[in-house]
């Protein structure tokens, strides 16, 4: 904008007395140096380019955002520090924008970008007659929020579903299976050879009756979340105890399994019976994915930060394609023959109620690596300590 002192300066240059001069010049520095503190004081990253798209100013929070000094920017082209930026969005100098984009340095961050073109014929930093303006934001936040809530509204649908589901599939289950205990009581009359016969097919429905109730068992408690009850607990014996429910079935696939983890572990505030939950669904995930007789490993660490704690379960096995891990908390996606396609679901809603997050990274043929970070404290806590 404009300086009105300075327009007044220049129409009454010739006849302005010196300290007139002076005392318009020390105003024009004082509101100078108050918009550099204005741009300096914002979160949001701003960067001027003149017409060649070469970077003239950038603000402090550039740093933050992108992990360099904007000092190291002057000169620069803004391809070189974005190159999901186009060029071609400035081929109209009359036209505002807005965009968005990823960045992978210095951290994986969601930004969106507002452009619009400006007059630098005031400046005497560059010759160029007009520019751009371009104002970063990291929406990373309202990002994860947005999905937060859209998983939020999907398992509110599903718990509406889950009354009537209930109630139309568990009354039928446990009438079929009171009518298969009668018709075990009733094989024992039968000879011999015609129990030995009947009885393989009783035991068939039985276990598929069993196998449905635990389906829907699982869907009940995926759809009507509890909230944590948290108490200190020793992360390892969870992980121990977890890990003894499928020993057999580990042994009996010569699937080696190793936990490594600090010799001294301090107590975490959790669920005891929510993470062990978290913990056998990861492992028996794991073992499913490594075929039969291939050397299985699963490795289980337990790593302390500065304020979380992480839990890590990986295996050798046989990985995930990338479009299942994309849709691998969505209800009912599963790549195994007999799963329910609710059990990540599960795992991501208790880690998210103990304030933490889950990262996936798999790769076909190579393994999958789950990562589960939980605060070390409560939140409650962690704000005491922070003021």
């Amino acid at each position: 904008m404009k300086s009105v002192l300075l327009d007044k300066l220049i129409k009454r240059i010739d006849r302005a007395e010196p300290e007139q001069i002076q005392s318009i010049i020390h105003k024009i520095s004082k509101d100078n140096l108050l918009f550099e503190g204005v741009f300096e004081a914002l979160v949001e990253s701003i960067i001027i380019l003149d017409e060649e798209h070469t970077i003239i100013f950038a603000n402090r929070a550039t740093q933050v955002l992108f992990g360099i000094e904007p000092n190291q920017l002057l000169g620069q082209s803004i391809a070189k520090l974005a190159p999901a930026i186009k060029l071609d969005l400035f081929d109209s100098k009359e036209k505002s924008l807005t965009l968005d984009f990823d960045i992978n340095y210095p951290e994986a961050k969601s930004i969106n970008l507002f452009l619009s073109s400006i007059d630098l014929s005031l400046t005497d930093q560059v010759d160029a007659a007009s520019g751009f303006v371009l104002v970063f934001r990291d929406i990373t936040q309202t990002i994860r929020q947005s999905q937060t809530n859209q998983d939020l509204q999907r398992l509110e649908d599903l718990s509406l579903l889950s009354s009537g589901v209930a109630h139309e599939i568990g009354n039928p289950l446990n009438s079929l299976g009171i009518h298969l205990q009668l018709l075990q009581k009733k094989l024992k009359k039968l000879p011999q050879e015609t129990q030995d016969d009947l009885s393989k097919h009783l035991d068939i429905a039985t276990r598929e009756i069993s196998r449905v109730d635990d389906i829907l068992q699982q869907f009940l408690q995926a759809t009507r979340p509890q909230k944590p009850v948290l108490a200190p607990v020793n992360l390892r014996k969870i992980i121990e105890e977890s890990y003894a429910l499928i020993e057999p079935e580990l042994s009996s696939r010569n699937i080696h399994f190793e936990l490594s983890c600090p010799d001294v572990l301090p107590l975490i505030p959790l669920d005891a019976n929510q993470i062990k939950q978290v913990i056998f669904n990861l492992l028996k995930n794991a073992y499913q994915a490594i075929p039969v007789n291939t050397n299985g490993h699963i490795n289980a660490a337990i790593i302390l930060e500065d304020i979380h704690v992480s839990i890590i379960i990986s295996d050798n096995g046989s990985g995930i394609s990338p479009e299942m891990v994309g849709a691998i908390f969505e209800p009912y996606t599963t790549n195994k023959k007999d799963g329910s396609g609710i059990g990540m679901l599960i795992v991501r809603r208790i880690i998210r109620e103990h304030h933490g997050e889950i990262e996936i990274e798999s790769e076909p043929n190579q393994g999958t690596r789950v990562t589960c970070r939980i605060p070390r404290a409560d939140q409650a806590i962690r704000k005491l300590m922070n003021t």
